[in-house]
């Protein structure tokens, strides 16, 4: 579950111009300096693939920024809010409220990160040129067969004539 939601995510950087999933995988798997400079190279590939201009690739470096800035706020966000949980529970009682507010922390974090997503998303929709979107929808059906996902309504990605 975890993994879907992370692929999810990517998508938005991926709409920046990094190849769907890996940017996710290069964030979760690897350390910041490793993962960054992973998603730039394909932020650069797919800009390439989409012959971006000049102002698109500031503009989807500066998403790309900001998403990047929002994952690794999320992973402080999670370390901050569940110490409090781990200097707790060798005690005798674990304090509901503490462990609440772990949660509920962590779900502000992930809002934050969905609206950043939808609204990144939105930028690059408005930024790319039409035959751009289809170029990019092209790119992410195409990885999306690579890693065997299935559609939204549960059956495989139908291979092309």
């Amino acid at each position: 579950m975890k993994t879907n939601w992370i692929r999810a995510a990517a998508v938005a950087v991926a709409l920046s111009g990094a190849v769907v999933g890996l940017a996710g995988f290069g964030w979760h798997c690897h350390g910041h300096k490793f993962g960054k400079e992973m998603v730039d190279r394909h932020v650069s590939k797919v800009m390439d693939q989409l012959d971006a201009t000049p102002d698109q690739r500031l503009k989807a470096t500066a998403i790309e920024d900001k998403l990047f800035a929002d994952f690794k706020a999320m992973g402080h966000g999670h370390r901050q809010a569940f110490s409090g949980v781990v200097a707790q529970f060798g005690q005798e009682q674990l304090d509901p409220a503490i462990l609440d507010g772990a949660f509920a922390a962590q779900q502000a974090n992930r809002e934050k990160l969905h609206q950043d997503v939808r609204q990144a998303i939105l930028d690059v929709h408005a930024m790319l040129s039409p035959a751009q979107r289809q170029r990019l929808v092209q790119i992410v059906q195409d990885k999306q067969k690579e890693w065997g996902e299935e559609s939204g309504e549960g059956e495989a990605v139908p291979e092309k004539p």
